[in-house]
């Protein structure tokens, strides 16, 4: 399946909810009193939440109970009750449950088909990793509502307080060709499957997803532009962040990255990532149609990558005021790839970080241990006439990932070529120069020995490796002249090629 080439521009605004899901309706947990009794085969329950109930999505997010739905209600044993709507409230629900044994305390679970058992007050269920697209809400299989009630023995109901399990996510849908929407954890954290359900001592519910659950969960069925459809997911943390894809029905596809802690909702809350207009071929590919002072979301090393860094929340405009794309918050790092198809929005929190080094001038352990950030790199070697400073030409990282550094020079450096980390200076009370440095070069022989004269081709990528041992110190890569020069520190490559 090929990526999508031509990225549609994503206007994106997430939020994650401050209050209780009440507030958009998903699942409120208020309870009415409804009195209660005994009966030993037949028990009325009675599920009444007001405005915020849990399965269907409405009128500004409020939702209500639907003719057919169906509960598991665990006593002693277990039976499934089917609603029967309040005519003057179709917000309240009553499940008459028939051959119910009696019991002290009663758990029930919405749907009864995501159930599979009950121990001791501990609950499993089971949410789909496949949900059913509804625009404007969500697959009614999928949100799972669980309560537990003690039966006062005072009369023919027992008050349910069902309260939500999952979160919903929220997606905007950018086109009317999209096929699938798959939202995953860029961390491996469980969104679906199997888990375990309980209510701790202040009657809150808490769940536990299983090992061996999904990463992911996917949304199929027919997309319609600038609709909104909803995912239920496990709550959770997901501190890497999370991923939402899309699959067009040409087989292209399209990633949106949010690289930040808690990119999940919480229990009973929605996050919403709004998706909508579409990336203008001609702004992607054209560095002059971004306003003056946007010039660095075009790529130094690649003109299919933009990158642009200390973003606040709002959006980027082209030239015309034309907005590009949306930040959701403010964002430390911003990488559009043209190449593969994805868009990635870094928080602080999950910043991309430079390259930082532990070495021993000379690979000698007995000197005291130097860490190195790497921001810049010494060219040391022929070029430089064997300089014991070695010679500074400009290397910087780039915007779109500060392990990628790149230089652009006028000069035409050739010959055997080593990277420097570290120039001179006095390190456990010596004097160490360039040549007692860490370096970067080509990659030793399979027996660990040093190579000193391996061609860099120019226009192909080569392998890189790092050390200041003497091998590596004497091994060299023979430049053939280029006037631009990428390492890729994250992947350990070099590029070289005459663009100047």
């Amino acid at each position: 399946m090929k990526k999508r080439t031509l990225l549609p521009l994503l206007a994106v605004a997430a939020a994650m909810a401050s209050s209780c899901l009440s507030d958009y309706g998903y699942a409120g947990d208020r309870q009415e009193d409804s009195g209660a009794g005994h009966h030993l085969t037949d028990k009325i329950f009675t599920a009444d939440f007001g405005t915020d109930t849990k399965a269907e999505l409405t009128d500004g997010y409020k939702v209500k109970w639907n003719s057919g739905d169906r509960i598991v209600i665990y006593g002693e044993n277990s039976v499934v009750a089917v609603a029967d709507i309040d005519a003057a409230n179709e917000y309240r629900a009553t499940f008459a449950a028939e051959g119910l044994a009696e019991a002290g305390t009663y758990y029930a679970v919405y749907p009864a088909a995501s159930s599979t058992g009950c121990s001791e007050g501990e609950l499993t269920v089971n949410l789909p990793v496949e949900q059913t697209a509804t625009a404007g809400s969500f697959d009614k299989d999928a949100v799972i509502a669980a309560a537990v009630s003690e039966d006062c023995g005072k009369g023919g109901n027992v008050a349910l307080c069902f309260r939500n399990l999952c979160g919903l996510v929220g997606i905007e849908i950018p086109s009317d060709d999209v096929e699938t929407v798959v939202i995953s954890s860029l961390g491996n954290d469980v969104l679906a499957g199997e888990a375990k359900a309980f209510f701790d001592e202040s009657g809150n519910p808490v769940i536990v997803p299983l090992s061996g659950g999904a990463s992911h969960v996917v949304l199929k069925g027919r997309f319609e532009k600038g609709k909104t459809y909803y995912a239920s997911v496990f709550p959770g943390d997901c501190p890497v962040g999370i991923s939402v894809t899309f699959t067009y029905n040409s087989g292209e596809v399209l990633s949106y990255n949010i690289h930040r802690g808690k990119a999940l909702p919480s229990r009973s809350r929605i996050r919403r990532i709004d998706v909508s207009g579409g990336f203008i071929p001609q702004v992607i590919s054209d560095a002059v149609s971004f306003k003056a002072g946007d010039a660095d979301l075009v790529s130094d090393y690649d003109i299919n990558v933009f990158a642009k860094q200390n973003v606040p929340a709002g959006k980027l405009t082209d030239q015309a005021g034309n907005a590009i794309l949306g930040i959701p918050f403010a964002a430390a790092r911003i990488v559009v790839n043209k190449n593969t198809g994805t868009v990635d929005v870094y928080g602080t929190d999950n910043d991309l970080q430079p390259l930082t080094v532990k070495w021993h001038p000379n690979g000698n352990t007995s000197v005291p241990v130097q860490e190195t950030t790497v921001q810049s790199l010494y060219l040391r070697g022929e070029p430089d006439g064997w300089s014991a400073t070695g010679k500074e030409i400009g290397f910087k990282p780039s915007a779109a990932d500060p392990q990628i550094m790149v230089c652009k020079s006028q000069w035409n450096w050739g010959g055997r070529t080593q990277f420097a980390i570290f120039r001179s200076g006095t390190i456990g009370g010596a004097n160490y120069t360039i040549n007692n440095s860490y370096v970067f070069t080509c990659p030793l022989t399979d027996a660990g020995e040093k190579q000193e004269n391996l061609v860099l081709p120019l226009g192909k990528w080569m392998p890189l490796s790092g050390g200041a041992d003497s091998n590596s110190r004497g091994s060299y890569y023979n430049l053939q002249k280029p006037d631009f020069i990428v390492l890729d520190l994250r992947n350990m490559r070099i590029y070289t090629e005459k663009k100047l």
